[in-house]
């Protein structure tokens, strides 16, 4: 038998074939990219062995105290220095009275220009501003511009010093002043790369095969990502428009990223170029600097090397197993790094049923498998509760019922059993030998039969069944009970006829006795009455009388009236020797004896009158009389209640117990309770008839 019990269960589930779509992949084998950072030392360069020379330099801040320094330095060598920034920042008091600044438009980049009207000038582009934290930054680049470079960028500074500036310190920091008419007309860039629109539009048209670094990739983007193919870009982790990343990856683009990257360069066969700006608004003073020869070969292996060594990849999708072992970043969730597992293991809420099921259907209950979204294999654990009895559960009315029914019926049964003991143990005569021979086999029968209800258990049968079984226990109590009655009245007819018997040979007896006695006391009584007799006649002749007188004389000598004392005395004497000889009467005495035994032998006979009539009586009553050993049995235990009621047992109309399990209820709830499966079915039928759930044993 298979208890119904909680079990432990497993299952492997493979999710090597599941996509994992839109993510970074962190390349772990790539060697730590250290870049080199020579910037300061670049653009300190170009403050070296100069005099009497023009410096322009143009910045979006400046308070890096290296080229402060710088600066100053070079403005005490006869050099006339002007400075174009956005703003008036406090670091620049130390060049007040030392060089021409002017403020107060948005700058993009830094750039510095030496002697940019001559054959010797010479110039460094920096493409951030020139700050403390820019400086360290190996993000930034710095690049030797050529002669052209520097005529370009020259004009473009002047429009943007003299034509745009708002603002200007000449001597006094704190009284800075608005910017007067330029003391010449300097015309803005056209068709170079000084110049915004045409920068625009020559990217716009850049769309196959190119090496682009970026900071981040958005649709508003100087360049068409939409249509950009076959090309290798890098760009930033963060802050990248995620469904446009989706597209320039379908088509066909290499996407790199490191956690931030400042500069904007394209390189591709029409032109190459790098703006000095991380992010352009549309306000932006927006330059760009094509990139000679060497810039394009340094940079071209700058940012190929950068690419190389990135270690996040972006991906459209995967598979799992593709994945096994290796780092991931969603695009959703780029903060975490989540490492996809070849194998992991998942223990799972328990499964608790509501309801028993079927051994089959139980042990197939599976929970909803959850993927974790990281793992290869995934091998889930759980347990299955099955559908135990409420704790607070109490044992069905119906037993109680049952008990108090079934105590009332092992009763009734206790009392068949006492009469059917009660009949074999009755104590018989030889003379009823062989009457008791016959009813030993009738008495072996009604034990069988007794057993044989005995073994029926009342509490699991229907109706119908039950009333047949009660039939025959109440057919077997009429019959025991006849039985007994039987037996009671043939030891009672033996008993009388024992008597019968016993009182005649006690008339018997009293007869002889009589006989005897007659006999024995005629003998004494003619003997005593010859003595008397001729005592009698010695007295009459002695006093001279006749026997017939001896009335008369009798009665005379009571006589007492005038006679003399002498005469009375001598009257008395012959009174007492008279009755002296006359004596007792010894002939009454006899007859009164007689009549005695006459009177004894005539009770006798009396009584065997009436113990003949008793006899002839007995066996007559009706059989199943109240006086039975069995309804005297019955009457006694049932405290005087009606003897009639307690001569059969009557039928119950209690709803039988469950054939399986037990009985529980809560409420009005009713549960079966079942502890194997082997069960299962026949309780589901009796839950039925009950109007009870299945539950388990627990």
């Amino acid at each position: 038998m298979q208890k119904i019990k909680a079990i432990s269960k497993s299952k492997n589930i493979n999710y090597e074939n599941k996509k994992v779509s839109n993510f970074w992949l962190k390349i772990k084998d790539k060697s730590n990219f250290q870049e080199e950072n020579n910037n300061f030392e670049q653009i300190i360069s170009v403050f070296k062995e100069i005099q009497d020379s023009i410096i322009c330099i143009q910045t979006e801040e400046l308070n890096h105290s290296g080229i402060i320094n710088a600066i100053f330095k070079a403005s005490q060598k006869q050099n006339r220095i002007y400075i174009l920034t956005n703003e008036k920042d406090k670091y620049l008091k130390r060049l007040e009275s030392v060089c021409l600044v002017r403020y107060g438009i948005k700058n993009i980049g830094s750039f510095i220009l030496v002697n940019p009207n001559t054959s010797s000038n010479k110039g460094v582009l920096f493409t951030a501003p020139f700050i403390e934290t820019s400086l360290v930054n190996a993000e930034n680049i710095s690049l030797n511009l050529d002669n052209e470079q520097v005529k370009i960028l020259f004009r473009f500074f002047s429009d943007n010093f003299w034509n745009k500036a708002e603002f200007e310190i000449i001597e006094d920091f704190n009284n800075p002043k608005e910017t007067s008419e330029p003391p010449l007309d300097f015309l803005p860039n056209i068709q170079d790369f000084c110049d915004a629109d045409f920068v625009k539009n020559e990217i716009s048209k850049i769309n196959n095969d190119c090496i682009i670094s970026v900071p981040s990739l958005q649709t508003n983007d100087l360049l068409n990502f939409v249509s950009l193919k076959n090309s290798k870009i890098l760009t930033s982790l963060k802050n990248n428009d995620i469904e446009l990343l989706k597209i320039i990856a379908k088509n066909n683009n290499s996407i790199h990223s490191k956690n931030q990257n400042s500069n904007r360069i394209i390189i591709e066969k029409k032109g190459n170029w790098l703006i000095p700006k991380t992010n352009i608004s549309e306000n932006d003073n927006f330059f760009a600097l094509k990139l000679n020869k060497k810039q394009f070969d340094n940079l071209d292996n700058l940012i190929n090397y950068k690419i190389d060594n990135t270690k996040l990849k972006f991906n459209l999708s995967k598979t799992r197993k593709e994945l096994e072992n290796k780092t991931i970043l969603l695009l959703d969730n780029i903060e975490n790094e989540i490492e996809i597992k070849s194998e992991n293991s998942k223990n799972l809420a328990n499964i608790e049923l509501i309801k028993l099921l079927s051994k089959e259907e139980f042990e197939n209950k599976e929970p909803k498998f959850i993927d974790d979204n990281v793992s290869v294999k995934i091998n889930y654990s759980w347990q299955i509760i099955p559908f135990f009895t409420p704790k607070n559960a109490k044992k069905a009315k119906l037993y109680q019922d049952w008990e108090k029914y079934q105590n009332e019926y092992n009763s009734f049964i206790k009392r068949i059993e006492k009469a059917i003991n009660e009949s074999e143990s009755k104590k018989f005569t030889k003379k009823l030998k062989r009457f008791f021979l016959s009813k030993k086999q009738t008495i072996s029968k009604f034990q069988q039969e007794l057993e044989e209800i005995n073994k029926i258990n009342l509490s699991v049968l229907e109706v119908p069944k039950r009333k047949e079984s009660i039939q025959k226990l109440n057919e077997l109590a009429k019959n025991v009970s006849v039985n007994l009655y039987e037996i009671d009245t043939e030891i009672k007819k033996s008993g009388i006829e024992t008597e019968i018997e016993e009182i005649k040979k006690k008339k018997e007896k009293k007869g002889i006795e009589l006989e005897k006695f007659i006999e024995e006391h005629e003998e004494k009584l003619k003997e005593k009455e010859d003595n008397k007799e001729e005592l009698l006649n010695k007295f009459l002749k002695k006093n001279n009388i006749k026997k017939d007188k001896l009335k008369k004389h009798k009665n005379e000598w009571q006589i007492k009236k005038k006679k003399k004392k002498e005469k009375i005395a001598e009257d008395q004497k012959k009174l007492e020797e008279l009755k002296n000889i006359e004596g007792f009467n010894f002939r009454n005495k006899f007859e009164n004896e007689k009549q005695k035994f006459k009177k004894e032998i005539k009770k006798i006979e009396s009584q065997i009158n009436s113990k003949e009539k008793e006899l002839k009586k007995t066996g007559k009553e009706q059989k199943q009389s109240e006086s039975s050993s069995l309804n005297l049995a019955i009457s006694k235990e049932q405290n005087n209640k009606n003897i009639k009621q307690s001569k059969e047992f009557s039928i119950s109309d209690i709803d039988f117990l469950p054939k399986i399990g037990k009985l529980f209820e809560v409420g009005k709830q009713k549960y079966l309770e079942i502890e194997f499966w082997e069960d299962f079915e026949q309780g589901k039928t009796e839950t039925q008839r009950l109007n009870a759930k299945l539950s388990a044993k627990k």
